[in-house]
């Protein structure tokens, strides 16, 4: 889901909303700890995150270092998702 969205959108920072975090993934998430010090989640892929209510916060930090963002919400429930994933 995270490419499908990245790939028409390389020249801005995806917030990617994962319950009530905001997760960036692969070279979002190096420029993430790069310039603003985001730790690295454990897991498969490079990826960092914060709390949802930091999001204005860093949003703007990321939009004075020249960063253009962009943010995608989740809208599906946790439920939804995993009965839409028992159905693939």
């Amino acid at each position: 889901q995270y490419w499908r969205m990245k790939k028409d959108n390389m020249d801005f920072i995806l917030f990617f909303k994962m319950g009530k975090f905001y997760e960036l993934f692969d070279d979002d998430a190096d420029i993430g700890a790069r310039e603003l010090g985001f730790n690295y989640m454990s897991g498969k892929r490079r990826h960092t995150g914060f709390p949802e209510g930091g999001f204005d916060k860093y949003a703007s930090e990321f939009v004075k270092l020249g960063y253009k963002i962009a943010r995608v919400e989740q809208m599906e429930t946790p439920k939804e998702l995993k009965e839409r994933n028992k159905q693939a």
